[in-house]
């Protein structure tokens, strides 16, 4: 086992310091890899020692010395990196510190300019259960550690700096331990309140009866509620989002299955043909499908959250967790029902015919070739300019007869008795209705006149909407 003052710089004897009960080294804590005390790294230590002032005193062992301490990143997946993006940096941020005995692994929450504290999460090895321990990398350093059970891990360092000082440690450390270990053999989670080893996925603590978060409750709030894993395990922000993104899905889920039911269809625009319920239920799978992998992904990264240990301080509240449900799902169904309710049918023109919705506009095609409409009562003048009139069915009809009747109220015609009688157009014809819309348009002539228009639209001869518009 490594002593306390084990020699670390050739030039420099060792330096011991008491620090509120525990001991560190000055000629190794404060200085870089050539023994020279440096202003930037005595600040980190001395900002890192304030902030764990006591907890350290406390989980250090007699004649255990805190050697030095370093900010780097914990393992994670190639999974987790690619899901999580740049939070990773955040989830994963760790205070390495070295003592003569082991490597202690300080779980941090990184908050705005860099500023930390430690969330309660612990994790040791000592230098015995090591197999092999070295720095690597050019451009990103990191610390392999690979444990004698044949585990290995890797952490990201954040300064090259420290990259060098411990490169520099390593030899010494592991040679002095050579042929010591632990049962454990590798890294192990430390209790937070008494410091005492614990298995992985430990619920409470054999000493100081400390609970933790569970994965089994983790994964039925994950399953039942929106962004339900996020926020047990404190991790909120991720929470809002992920609590965003599933009222979305389950919105959406909620929607298709109306839409197969007979009812409003969402997300359709005007000219869009209308789903069959087959169709739609297609839609309510792709859905479930998204839904699922985004379940698996809130699962997946609460079992990452929880690999480092989270105190459970009070019971979980039933009552609370079950009037956040009601009150999740109760906003998903008040938006489905505002989306839905305020789109009653139009008119209903027989028991296989009714009409949802009918509107005026001018119609725009795009350089695809794809048309879209836009309502208006204003259609300029412009020549070439298309517009005219979409009426969205619900049907099993392949066709439905239509009347048009155009009333030009400015047009120059006969006077009878001396009141000017408008110009009316009549226009009748058949469509077909299969894909449940039907539209009819015009195109705009540069000697149009200008004035006021009604245009009356009659299904299967009876009247179903009167648009007023004007050409200026």
């Amino acid at each position: 086992m490594p002593v306390k003052d084990i020699l670390i710089h050739p030039e420099l004897p060792p330096q011991l310091l008491s620090l509120d009960g525990g001991l560190l080294r000055e000629d190794t804590l404060y200085t870089n890899r050539k023994g020279k005390e440096k202003r930037g790294i005595r600040k980190r230590a001395e900002e890192a020692l304030t902030k764990l002032k006591g907890t350290l005193a406390a989980v250090l062992e007699p004649n255990e010395a805190v050697l030095y301490v370093a900010r780097a990143n914990a393992p994670a997946t190639l999974l987790e990196q690619f899901t999580f993006g740049w939070y990773i940096y955040y989830i994963t941020a760790s205070l390495l510190v070295f003592t003569n005995r082991r490597i202690l692994d300080f779980h941090l929450d990184v908050g705005s300019f860099g500023r930390w504290k430690w969330t309660h999460g612990l994790r040791s090895v000592r230098w015995g259960d090591l197999q092999q321990a070295r720095v690597k990398g050019l451009l990103t350093r990191s610390l392999e550690l690979r444990y004698r059970n044949g585990k290995k891990e890797t952490y990201r360092l954040a300064r090259w700096g420290d990259a060098n000082k411990i490169k520099m440690m390593l030899e010494n450390l592991l040679h002095a331990s050579h042929g010591e270990t632990s049962p454990a053999q590798q890294m192990v989670p430390l209790c937070p309140d008494c410091y005492a080893v614990l298995p992985e996925r430990a619920e409470e603590c054999s000493q100081c009866q400390l609970r933790f978060k569970s994965h089994k409750e983790m994964t039925w709030r994950s399953l039942l509620f929106p962004g339900g894993g996020y926020f047990y395990t404190g991790y909120w922000s991720l929470g809002i989002m992920d609590a965003l993104v599933e009222s979305f899905l389950l919105f959406a889920l909620a929607a298709w299955l109306l839409a197969a039911a007979g009812f409003s269809q969402p997300f359709r625009g005007p000219l869009e043909p209308r789903l069959t319920p087959g169709e739609a239920l297609a839609s309510a799978g792709i859905i479930v499908f998204i839904l699922a992998i985004e379940k698996l992904f809130t699962i997946h990264h609460g079992k990452r959250f929880l690999q480092v240990l989270i105190p459970a301080r009070a019971r979980p509240s039933p009552a609370r967790w079950a009037l956040f449900g009601v009150a999740a799902y109760g906003l998903i169904g008040l938006a489905l029902w505002g989306m839905i309710a305020p789109q009653p049918t139009l008119a209903q023109l027989a028991p296989d015919l009714a009409v949802e919705t009918a509107e005026f506009g001018t119609f725009q095609s795009d350089t695809e070739g794809n048309i879209s409409f836009v309502p208006a009562t204003l259609v300029p003048r412009t020549p070439g300019l298309q517009y005219g009139w979409v009426v969205n069915l619900r049907t099993t009809r392949p066709k439905v007869h239509v009347l048009e009747e155009h009333i030009v109220w400015d047009a120059s015609v006969e006077r009878e008795g001396g009141e000017p009688q408008p110009l009316t157009l009549n226009n009748e014809y058949d469509l077909d209705a299969l894909g449940g819309v039907i539209y009819s348009l015009w195109t705009m002539e540069a000697d149009e006149p200008s004035g006021r228009r009604t245009l009356k639209v009659s299904i299967e001869g009876t009247l179903v909407r009167e648009f007023e518009y004007v050409v200026p």
